[in-house]
Order: C-alpha cells, then structure tokens, then sequence
C-alpha cells in the first residue's frame, strides 16, 4: 500500500471553493437555457436579448471542467487510506441519492405534464454508473459515471501506485485526455464518442480530475511559501486583485465572448483562481471562505443533477408563456434558473442529507 503517495491532509474545509461552485453551476444553467436544443432561445427564438446572449454564451459548459479540477483537488487533500471498496461505497452514498430523487422527481412530474416520463433502462443504467463511458449511448446526467470512475482511477493510483511513477503516469493521462478532446474539435459536445470510441465526457473528467491532482500536489509541495506570502499590505492588495480578475475574467468570457479557440486559456486561469482561493493571502478568498458560502455549497450537486428536469419541465410550459416572455424576458430567465436551484434544495433534504446521515451512523 503507498500510502505515502499523498499528505494526508487533516486541514479544515475550503468554504470559498464551495462558492466557486455555486456560481460555475449558475453559469452552466444559464448556458443551457440558451443552447440550440432546448429553452428560452429555442422557444422565443424573435426576442433580442435571448438572440444576444445565445450568440456569445459559447463556453459556460467548461464550468463542468472546473468542477472536475476542484473534484480531483479534494480527491488529494481530503485522502484517506481507506479500501477501494469502501471509497466506492463513499462515492455511491455521494452522488445515488441526488440521481434517485431526480427520478422521482421525474415521475411525479410527468403524472400531471405529458411528454415528460422516466425511461426504466436510463435509470437503471444511470444508477449503475454505466452512462456516458463510450459504451452506452448518453442517459440521465452524462457527468455522473465519468466522475465516478475518474475519481475510483485516481483513487486507486494514490493508493497502489509507486511514488515514483505517479505523477508521470497521471501526466500522460491528463495528457493523452485533453489531446484526443483537442483532435475530435468536439469538447462541448460530451456525448460523443471520437473515432467511435473515446468518450468526450469520460475524458474530459479523467483530464479535468488530473489537472486537480496536481493543483494539490503543487499546493502541497510548496505550501510553506504559500504561508510566507502577502504578509504585508501591498502583497495582499496584490492577491486581491488577482482573485478579483481571473474570476470576473472567468465569468464573463465564459458567458460573454465569441471565441471559440482559447478553451485551455481557461482552465489555465481557473488553475491559477483555484490555488489563489486554496492559499486564502487575497481578501477576496478569504470573506468567501465562511459558513455562508458552505452554505449554498452543500446544494450545487443536487441543483446541478436536477438541471436536465427542470429543463425538460420549461420546455413543455414555455409555448404558454410566449406573452409573459416578451413582456419580462430576463424575468422569465430569473425564474428558470431560480426552479432549478429550488428543486435541487428540495432533493438535497428529501433525498441526499438523510441518506448521507443514515450512513454516518453507521459508521
């Protein structure tokens, strides 16, 4: 067992990369409600300010990636040395309970709204983590079973793998990933499968939990420089503005820029953002690291998982609210995503809290 692959680290939770989080999930909702397939622009295809945004909304879908660096990170710095047994059940005690109520959710919907129903062989293939792997075609919540096995890979590198070798045989992964993302021009498109067999959506969570593995392998090599910075006025005024630009830089583009080229600027800065808000020297990373954003944290999986529902449910009363749209269409925007952030709060405390706190005792 090598066990001395990583620090084991018993620091206290990162509050502010749980805010990260919550606004990268906002951005992924808002790109969805705007993509060609279904939503606001799909439905109100004549009014401007949804032709405006769905013509500069290209990138908020590398939020997806964000999470994955941050998944891969908290892989590292939350390691324990327990069996891959154990850490599979961990993970399906994490992320079932969500994917359950999204089901059920989906069903009590679709009792009162035709066209919207559970397909018995997605779920069970969802629940079983086999969706979106090349192998079956795209189910309920794509990200899920890419996540899951990337994490478990990972996971059992950490734990088995020499030291010596590890960061060479993640660095090819990562590597080998993000060029076979770069050859098929298809980064977006999660569900395809380049050259008919390497998913996009697999390899985009085996690039993006690799890149997360070194953010924390870097912290931790050099986490004492890390505590000498910003000791004084100028040096924290300096992180400051830094944790200031690379999110705003990050938000906007994503949301509000036409290039479709420059995907890996992105994660390069959302790299640089996420070790800023680990070292906490700006002052920026240090209000949000507070309870608060711990918070609105603890929902951004369930609200995420219940991003495809609420999707669906808009897309069948859309066609009679066409008044409603051209009267108050950022309104109308407002609700959509506030839904979405309300039925992922509902399946966090119906489904997700009493199955994580059944286990906890028995523990």
């Amino acid at each position: 067992m090598k066990t001395d692959n990583v620090i084991i680290n018993k620091s206290k939770k990162i509050y502010n990369l749980e805010f990260l989080r919550f606004v990268f999930i906002i951005c992924i909702i808002l790109g969805h409600f705007m993509s060609p397939k279904r939503g606001l622009w799909v439905s109100f295809p004549d009014i401007q300010i949804y032709e405006d945004i769905h013509r500069t909304i290209n990138s908020t879908w590398l939020g997806v990636e964000y999470f994955f660096i941050i998944a891969g990170f908290l892989l590292v710095y939350t390691f324990k040395n327990i069996s891959v047994s154990q850490f599979i059940k961990k993970k399906a005690v994490r992320l079932l309970p969500s994917v359950i109520g999204m089901l059920v959710f989906t069903f009590v919907i679709g009792l009162f709204i035709p066209g919207i129903k559970v397909n018995i062989y997605n779920a069970i293939v969802t629940c079983l983590f086999l969706n979106n792997l090349g192998i079956i075609p795209n189910q309920y919540t794509w990200f899920i079973s890419p996540l899951f096995f990337s994490l478990l890979l990972y996971f059992y590198l950490l734990k088995y793998y020499k030291k010596e070798n590890i960061n060479l045989a993640i660095a090819i992964i990562v590597f080998s990933s993000y060029l076979l993302i770069a050859n098929s021009n298809c980064w977006w498109d999660a569900f395809y499968n380049y050259k008919g067999i390497f998913n996009i959506g697999l390899l985009r969570a085996l690039g993006g939990v690799g890149l997360g593995y070194f953010v924390a392998t870097f912290y931790f090599n050099n986490i004492e420089g890390f505590k000498c910075c910003a000791k004084n006025l100028f040096t924290k005024l300096l992180f400051t503005m830094a944790e200031c630009f690379l999110l705003f830089f990050i938000i906007y583009y994503s949301i509000f820029h036409t290039f479709r080229h420059t995907r890996f600027i992105f994660l390069f800065m959302f790299i640089a953002l996420l070790l800023l808000f680990i070292a906490r020297k700006g002052w920026m990373s240090q209000v949000l690291d507070n309870r608060v954003s711990n918070f609105i944290g603890k929902y951004v999986y369930s609200i995420f998982v219940m991003d495809q529902i609420n999707q669906m449910f808009w897309f069948q009363k859309l066609h009679q609210m066409s008044e409603f749209a051209h009267n108050n269409p950022l309104l109308l925007l407002f609700i959509c995503i506030l839904t979405n952030i309300i039925l992922g709060i509902l399946v966090y405390h119906l489904f997700e809290k009493p199955v994580s706190a059944h286990f906890a005792k028995g523990k």
